[in-house]
């Protein structure tokens, strides 16, 4: 498997797995409406390549014959972001999301950034758990807008 970064031919493939992750991870929380809806306005072509196109983004995919996971992270003013990390439901508990960390975090450590957060919604047992384990702490709290639903989230935060 190698990890690397995003190019256009991967979109078809992270768009899946966000589709797949999404309902595997949310549905007790969020609608099933509301996650297609969402899925497909924020993992649309023009949204995704508007990342690419971003300076200081770096969105990685794990390619294992096709796109099996995917991060997106952002650095500005020294703080570093992880946006997005999920993984195809078929394929938890390989490794392949903290692969996926691992090469974002070296990244931000490549590019000076002390400090990296990471947002997840606060119904994401397996997220909280996750970064827990990768040495997060929670720092804060917030909610999104997602169709006509307001989702809580919680901040983790981390020095790199």
């Amino acid at each position: 498997m190698e990890i690397r970064p995003a190019i256009p031919d991967d979109f078809a493939g992270i768009k899946a797995v966000a589709h797949a992750a999404w309902k595997a991870t949310y549905a007790d929380a969020i609608d099933g409406e509301t996650i297609s809806r969402t899925v497909e306005e924020w993992y649309s072509e023009g949204s995704l390549q508007a990342i690419l196109d971003q300076p200081e983004t770096d969105f990685l995919v794990a390619d294992d014959g096709g796109v099996v996971g995917f991060c997106h992270g952002y650095m500005d003013d020294g703080e570093g972001d992880i946006v997005r990390l999920y993984t195809h439901p078929d394929r938890w508990d390989e490794g392949i999301g903290y692969r996926l960390y691992e090469r974002l975090r070296d990244d931000m450590r490549d590019s000076n950034v002390p400090e990296m957060k990471a947002i997840v919604v606060e119904s994401d047992e397996m997220a909280r758990t996750l970064f827990t384990r990768m040495g997060f702490e929670q720092s804060g709290s917030g909610s999104v807008k997602m169709g006509d639903e307001t989702v809580s989230e919680l901040v983790y935060s981390r020095a790199v």
